[in-house]
């Protein structure tokens, strides 16, 4: 199948032009996702497959020289987006290349090689920079690649696949006359693989734009700001979902109240920034000694509530002496003098399936005050509800 070379170069113009224009009016001033940069070498893109349609008609330096080399920065631009995408500088031999095939083409131009020899060199050399463009991909996403990056991806190694496709058929067909707007199959699987890939890894990159904005509003609506931990909607909505899991499969569920003693006075005597620090000081030591399927949030002010899936009153007990005495032991060192941090917990369990989220709660919260009344850094299991079993009061003597 062949197609009229001329028209399928306005397509492929066309087609840059139309996502430029789109990712200007969709993401024009996020400069940090390395959208402004994608669009103007889409644009590059569209100015070097619009000369290469005038060869012929405009001289040799615009229609073969610049026309390389405009889409030789367009391809060296797009690599910087997606550095810039992954927070990573730009390599400078990525900035550099399409400098050095200015000068290669300029020389080949000069030496008066053959289209075919010059179609082996640019088209390689575009190939090792289409490489260059996949490598940022591979790096930071370590295995776990969204929707978007695949899109992308493929559109590149399709890409890559063309243009060594070209070098093949260049270097193996030496003697057969044929030059840019020649209507062959070679010639319209080029520019259908470049149109194809132009849409694609553009359409590509914006899903992965707006894949790291749902994830940041995903982190927005569920993690406390501060701590990093789940914020109250976020850990009582998880709470509600193992304790629905906790009945259907009857299993064990506990619950633990954490407050730091004394914040306060940590507030009064060393500001609020400190404070804040040593805050998170306090969720950094406590999620060490926490299990992986432990989760934790922020229940409110200094006070963090921890969910522990699969977990009897006993195990639940064990698991926050440990958290208390970790904390005990690891004041906050950063400032010019260590501040002694401890904590009060009280414990919330059940053996008993109809246990419910809330009540482990109300549980936990009363032997809270009561770790508190009685001295603080201490763990305090009350009393269960008529539903649960009799837990035991763990006293801890005061250690500050």
């Amino acid at each position: 199948m062949t197609v009229d070379i001329p028209t399928m170069l306005m397509m492929v113009v066309a087609g840059s032009v139309a996502m430029a224009a789109a990712i200007a009016l969709i993401g024009w001033g996020q400069r940090r996702d390395g959208l402004e940069r994608w669009a103007v070498a889409l644009l590059l893109h569209a100015l070097g497959h619009g000369l290469y349609a005038l060869r012929g008609r405009a001289p040799d330096w615009a229609s073969i020289i610049l026309a390389n080399t405009l889409l030789s920065f367009a391809f060296a631009l797009m690599a910087a987006a997606l550095h810039q995408f992954f927070r990573r500088p730009t390599p400078r031999g990525l900035k550099l290349a399409p400098l050095g095939l200015l000068t290669l083409i300029a020389a080949m131009v000069v030496m008066q090689a053959t289209y075919n020899q010059r179609v082996a060199v640019v088209n390689l050399f575009f190939a090792v920079q289409m490489a260059g463009i996949v490598w940022p991909l591979c790096v930071p996403w370590r295995g776990h690649w969204g929707r978007g990056a695949l899109v992308v991806g493929a559109g590149l190694v399709l890409t890559m696949t063309v243009l060594l496709g070209r070098v093949v058929v260049a270097t193996t067909t030496a003697g057969i006359d044929e030059h840019l707007l020649s209507t062959t199959a070679t010639q319209t699987l080029t520019f259908l693989g470049s149109f194809i890939s132009v849409l694609g890894t553009t359409l590509g990159f914006l899903s992965m734009s707006k894949e790291r904005s749902d994830r940041r509003n995903h982190r927005l609506a569920s993690e406390d700001a501060l701590t990093g931990t789940a914020n109250r909607r976020a850990i009582l909505d998880a709470l509600e979902h193992e304790a629905e899991r906790s009945r259907r499969g009857e299993l064990p569920l506990s619950v633990l109240m954490l407050d730091l003693d004394h914040f306060k006075q940590v507030n009064d005597h060393h500001g609020h920034q400190v404070g804040d620090q040593v805050l998170r000081h306090v969720i950094d030591v406590a999620r060490q000694a926490l299990r992986a399927q432990d989760l934790i949030g922020r229940y409110g002010g200094e006070e963090f509530l921890i969910v522990l899936p699969d977990t009897p009153p006993e195990g639940a007990r064990v698991l926050a002496e440990r958290l208390r005495q970790r904390v005990a032991q690891s004041p906050w060192t950063n400032g010019p003098t260590p501040i002694p941090v401890t904590i009060s917990i009280g414990v919330g369990g059940s053996t008993d399936a109809r246990a419910g989220g809330q009540a482990l709660i109300q549980q936990a919260d009363a032997a809270l005050y009561c770790a508190k009344a009685r001295g603080r850094n201490r763990v305090e299991a009350l009393p269960p509800t008529p539903a649960a079993p009799a837990l035991h009061v763990l006293a801890t003597e005061d250690t500050m």
